[in-house]
Formats: structure tokens, C-alpha cells, sequence
């Protein structure tokens, strides 16, 4: 099992459809830790106590910060699959996890930035790219929120829990349907809306997840460095981007005239091709080049906090993070440094 996002919200982007995957192995119970038996909402109105606390949760997805230890099982063919997380989540804007156990994940780390989905597999040397997933959060949240008023989400109460110490209402929530669908119950804390357990289950009412912590604080004031792109992999990997098919007189139509380009190239490289895509309300902007054997890319995003003269590169590994002309830019190509540097002074 390949982490593949953070529990924590993971719900949020399919919290109509199946389909979840997160952070000691233990077996779980097939029904909920508070001893009562787990039952999608079966009522054809949702419980107003209940929306409203759900609304809350969905509200702190996008602006609650917090630290914990999280535990998340995946059960499946009878078997429990498990792993354990430090968790570092700012709302929307960014979110760092670092895998404890087992042993062969131990090591890996999951930052989103806002910009960039980062993967570091220190036991393949690679670091995979790919676009912000947590800033879905920020489209996303609404759209259910809309949901839930519209009552194509049926939401019920079925009591309370404590988890990691804080007493915590429990929601379940399933999608308006005439036959059997995969549902989900929350643990939320009403004090701040924070979802502190999940657990979802199949259209049987078998549970294949649960995910909850065991510590966490809340209000934290991060450090930024903890959200940056990991800089070690000697393998760069970029995965979920458009197909860059457009011409460059139509990347900088979508794009906008102003967006920046390189105006120096080592020598031998072209513009094949570049895309224009949006995350959240963050635009990312890649172009391609190649020289007949060797491919580079550069990635862009709006820097919204411009003017920082911050630079990182990755020595001697191709691949070079910095700033310029407004911009946050990542470098990738098999070049040395001096090259990937003169790219990213030449952009204007």
C-alpha cells in the first residue's frame, strides 16, 4: 500500500463517492469504538444538529490548524493494512505528513504546499510531483456544503465519543439514493469543528477505513520551512499535470501575456509543448523542452507572498526550486546547476 493522501480531509474530495487511502497494526472491530452498531443514515430527512456540526468540520477543513499522531487501517479481504502518521495541517494552505510505521514506510514524507503534491520515497530515492491536492479543499468545500442544503447528502447524530482525549459528536453521512451506497461516519470536535476520526464503509456496510488520532494540538503557529519540497530523491517524477499539448503563442493566451518565459536555453533545447492548468484557485503553468535526448520542465505557480530573493537547488540531482520575476518555480532536467540556475535568472 502506497500512501496516496492525508486522512485528514482525504474524505472531503469524495465524500459522495467511494474510494479513501491515509495512515500499528490492530484489527479493527466491525463496529464503531463507541459500542453502537454502524449504520448508514436511514432517515429521509438529515438531523439539523447534525448538518450543522457537519458544516462546521467542513469550514475548519479550510482554515483549522493542528498537530497529531494518526493512525489509519484500510481493511480489505479481512485483512487490516496499517500505518502511522506525524501530521502537520494549516486548513487549505498546507499540509506535511511523516510516515513512523511500519518499517517500510518509515521515512516517507507527503508535503502539499498549495502548489506542488510532494511524494519522498526515500527507498527508491525519488521525489514524485504533482499537482496540490489540499487546495481542492478550497472549491470543494462549498460544492458540499451546497450538498447538504439541497439534502442530497443525508446527514444523522448518533451520539458522542472522545478521541484523543476530546469529547467529539459523531455524524454519518451517505448520499441520497434509492439503493445500498458507501457512506462515512465523522467524530468531529463541536468546540472547533476539527474531524478527529473517520470511518468509511461499502454499500454492505462493511467498514473498509478508519482513520483517527491518537494526540493532537490545535492552533499551532508552523514553521514554513516544515511545508517546503523535500529536497533529496535523486529520481524526480512528475505525475497528474495536463498533457502539455499547447503551443506557446496558447500558453501565453491562457496563461496571460505577462507570465514569465525563459529567455536563455542551453544550447540544443526547444519548446515542445507546455499546459495551463488551475488548482484550487492557484494557476500552474508548465513548459517542455528537449534537445533530441534529454527533456527539461519548468513549473510555475503565482508567488503570492513575491519579492523573496529565496533560492534552493538540489545539488548535482536536477532539479532546482526558486523564485523569480514573481513567480515560484520548479526546474527539472538532467543538467548541472549552473544551467538550471541560468534558466531560472533568465525568466522574464
Amino acid at each position: 500500500m502506497r500512501p496516496l493522501i492525508a486522512a485528514v480531509g482525504a474524505a472531503l474530495l469524495s465524500l459522495t463517492a467511494p474510494g479513501y487511502s491515509g495512515p500499528v497494526r490492530q484489527h479493527l472491530p466491525r463496529q464503531s469504538r463507541s459500542g453502537s452498531r454502524p449504520q448508514a443514515p436511514h432517515v429521509s430527512q438529515s438531523d439539523p444538529a447534525a448538518q450543522e456540526l457537519l458544516k462546521l468540520m467542513l469550514q475548519a477543513e479550510n482554515s483549522l490548524a493542528l498537530s497529531g499522531d494518526q493512525i489509519t487501517t484500510i481493511s480489505r479481504n479481512g485483512l487490516d493494512i496499517s500505518s502511522e502518521q506525524l501530521v502537520q495541517r494549516n486548513g487549505a494552505k498546507a499540509m506535511r505528513l511523516d510516515y513512523l510505521r511500519p518499517t517500510r514506510l518509515a521515512g516517507e514524507q507527503i508535503i502539499d504546499n498549495g502548489r506542488f503534491y510532494c511524494h519522498l520515497i526515500p527507498s527508491k530515492d525519488t521525489l514524485e510531483l504533482s499537482p496540490s491536492r489540499i487546495q481542492i479543499l478550497r472549491v470543494r468545500v462549498p460544492e458540499i456544503i451546497d450538498q447538504i442544503r439541497s439534502g442530497r447528502l443525508i446527514v444523522e447524530g448518533f451520539g458522542t465519543d472522545t478521541i484523543a482525549g476530546h469529547l467529539c459528536g459523531i455524524v454519518s453521512v451517505a448520499a441520497r439514493s434509492t439503493t445500498p451506497a458507501p457512506w462515512r461516519r465523522f467524530w468531529i470536535d463541536p468546540t472547533n469543528g476539527a474531524q478527529l476520526r473517520i470511518e468509511q464503509y461499502d454499500a454492505a456496510g462493511q467498514l473498509q477505513s478508519a482513520s483517527y488520532y491518537t494526540q493532537v494540538t490545535y492552533n499551532l503557529g508552523f514553521d514554513k520551512a516544515a511545508f517546503r519540497v523535500p529536497h533529496s530523491g535523486s529520481n524526480v517524477v512528475t505525475r497528474g499535470f495536463e498533457t502539455a499539448s499547447l503551443t506557446l503563442i496558447q500558453v501565453r493566451q491562457q496563461a496571460g501575456p505577462t507570465w514569465p518565459l525563459p529567455t536563455y536555453l542551453p544550447e540544443g533545447f526547444h519548446f515542445v509543448a507546455g499546459s495551463v492548468s488551475t488548482r484550487g484557485d492557484i494557476r500552474v503553468v508548465e513548459l517542455r523542452y528537449i534537445n533530441g535526448v534529454n527533456a527539461l520542465s519548468v513549473f510555475q505557480t503565482p508567488d503570492l507572498k513575491s519579492g523573496t530573493a529565496e533560492k534552493n537547488s538540489l545539488a548535482r540531482r536536477g532539479v532546482l526550486f526558486g523564485h523569480q520575476d514573481g513567480m515560484k518555480v520548479v526546474i527539472i532536467g538532467n543538467l548541472p546547476d549552473g544551467e538550471l540556475e541560468k534558466i531560472l535568472a533568465s525568466m522574464r
